[in-house]
């Protein structure tokens, strides 16, 4: 029966040429590579998914993200932590604790307008 070559179904199982002439291939399933490929990449997506959100519940690369986009859109520094140390070395900026504040209020106000 098997010299009448059956047919591959979608599932990977054998198929009768001819229905009712092999009932035995019903339950056998080939293994190919191309099987096993799809397979690897279903568990990579899902590997991938699980990494990302892992990473992505923690504040440092949320910040690295951040402060990447905003680098490359022009709206921040691409080196913040020296633009604030020279920042406050030059006194625009003072630090208190892991904040940094601007040393002049009008300053400040200036530079959080909206342009028209």
């Amino acid at each position: 029966m098997l010299a009448c070559h059956p047919y591959l179904g979608f599932g990977h199982e054998f198929l009768e040429k001819i229905p009712g002439e092999a009932p035995f291939l019903k339950d056998i399933h080939v293994q190919n590579p191309s099987g096993f490929v799809s397979f690897g990449l279903y568990g990579l997506g899902i590997g991938l998914s699980i990494w990302l959100a892992v990473v992505l519940s923690h504040p440092w690369p949320q910040y690295l993200i951040a402060a990447g986009w905003l680098a490359a859109r022009g709206r921040l520094p691409w080196r913040l932590a020296a633009f604030l140390a020279e920042a406050n070395d030059l006194q625009v900026l003072r630090q208190r604790g892991a904040a940094y504040q601007f040393r002049h209020a009008r300053l400040q106000d200036h530079l959080a307008r909206v342009p028209r």
